[in-house]
């Protein structure tokens, strides 16, 4: 009740300042659609490809929550523990549960579940029950463990009686609880505070037309919107959402293939190809041209590897190969129309180079791949290591997060150096949603891209 009551206070303080357009009140079924279908939203099952486990993240956010929490900066804040201690000897860590905080349904948030939850995560690590508290004791030092209990995967849940997921999020799972839709309900007892949307109903599976002609009939208030579509949807009334840049765009070679093994062939495409040109007109100025795999705004050194087309030195690289290059394949999304184009327009690129590439939908035998990689953020040392293990490359010289930015530097350089990734991009996630959605003091958005529906609530249509 007394954090219900802060949210008012604070609500009023807003509506007196005059932040707030209008007054929010509780209310109101949030409907969001998007591409991905995600079958299961358990902790335990967690997707493989990339994007599907974005999508999975964003989802659980709503529903569960952590030990620890990130804020912006990627600084580790209380979550479900209110603070945290450490040994002396660096092997144990002691963490104390915020008291009264319950499941969705209704049972109360012991030590033990926080045992049940974590002992199936963290490997090789021993988690014990304490009073009041979660003991785990780790094999050597993990000074970074309280990061580590950030991610989603170490999420606090439960199985409740009916079967259901029951968290401690401000939003329960109800009736359709997997693909092709997700029903959502405000958790009424949430320690944070109650919700002012009554519930959220996702659909999944729509394409990105879909999802904009929902949005214009009235059928959906958030819907995910193509970089080359945004200028059109605010044209057509729509708010725009946009995270950081943290989605990278980029070709991956496949070395274990004859026709790309050679270093030099790899250079000479990543020399050919004209980002600027792409980055003008198919993605309308959307996001950032790059050639690091880690954005500037996480890293704060992705400057050093500034974009360069040189199309003499690739034509060289070429006329230096010992056999004549054969016909490549590059592999992209076939329900992403814009990834096509920019496939098409690779192509184009590397034949001015004396490189024959040509574009296909099926991923299997191909040379190279256009892939879209979300960032996990917003730590670089902890993003790069995951990207690395996401994109199936050799990560035996990151074995761990490198220590310190110079480290991560450095294992980025190196990784760039052989150019079995080549980075092209690196875009913002975009909404578009309708004027009907308010916020009292975020957009719904945070700067990884994170949803925040908890804050948000919902006009009248007469408004």
């Amino acid at each position: 009740m007394k954090h219900t009551c802060f949210r008012l206070i604070v609500v009023a303080s807003s509506l007196a300042a005059g932040i707030v357009e209008c007054r929010p009140h509780y209310g109101g079924t949030l409907r969001v659609e998007m591409r991905t279908i995600i079958r299961d939203l358990s902790p335990a099952d967690w997707p493989a490809a990339p994007v599907e486990s974005a999508s999975k993240d964003r989802l659980m956010k709503l529903v569960f929550e952590r030990l620890v929490e990130l804020d912006d900066a990627g600084t580790p804040q209380p979550g479900l523990a209110f603070t945290w201690t450490q040994d002396p000897d660096g092997l144990g860590w002691r963490f104390y549960l915020r008291p009264n905080v319950r499941f969705h349904d209704g049972s109360e948030l012991t030590p033990a579940s926080g045992v049940e939850s974590l002992a199936g995560t963290l490997r090789g690590c021993e988690v014990m029950a304490g009073d009041g508290s979660v003991l785990i004791r780790t094999p050597q030092p993990r000074p970074d463990l309280p990061l580590e209990l950030a991610s989603t995967r170490h999420s606090i849940w439960r199985r409740a009686p009916d079967g259901r997921l029951a968290g401690t999020g401000p939003f329960r799972t109800s009736g359709c609880s997997s693909g092709p839709c997700l029903q959502l309900v405000a958790n009424a007892d949430c320690w944070r505070g109650r919700p002012f949307l009554d519930g959220v109903s996702i659909q999944m599976g729509r394409s990105l037309r879909d999802q904009m002609l929902d949005l214009e009939l009235g059928k959906a208030e958030i819907v995910e919107v193509a970089p080359d579509a945004v200028r059109l949807a605010a044209q057509r009334g729509a708010r725009i959402w946009r995270s950081m840049p943290n989605v990278l765009v980029a070709l991956l070679l496949d070395a274990a293939r004859p026709s790309t093994q050679d270093r030099r062939l790899r250079e000479a495409v990543a020399l050919a190809m004209d980002r600027s040109s792409v980055h003008n007109v198919l993605l309308q100025n959307q996001g950032e041209i790059t050639c690091a795999v880690l954005p500037q705004w996480m890293s704060g050194f992705a400057f050093l590897h500034p974009p360069a087309q040189n199309l003499d030195r690739a034509r060289q690289l070429v006329a230096s190969l010992a056999s004549p290059v054969p016909p490549l394949t590059l592999a992209c999304d076939s329900s992403d129309p814009l990834a096509q184009l920019i496939a098409d327009r690779i192509a184009l690129d590397a034949h001015e180079v004396g490189i024959t590439i040509h574009t296909s939908t099926l991923r299997s035998g191909a040379d190279v791949s256009l892939v879209q990689l979300p960032t996990p953020g917003p730590r670089p040392d902890v993003a790069l290591v995951e990207m690395v293990r996401a994109l199936g490359l050799n990560d035996e010289k990151l074995p761990a997060p490198p220590a310190g930015l110079r480290a991560v530097q450095a294992a980025e350089s190196l990784l760039l150096g052989d150019y079995r990734i080549i980075p092209l991009f690196h875009l913002p996630a975009l909404y578009a949603s309708s004027t009907r959605v308010r916020s009292w003091n975020t957009r719904g958005l945070a700067v990884d891209g994170t949803w925040r529906f908890e804050d948000l609530w919902l006009e009248s249509e007469e408004n």
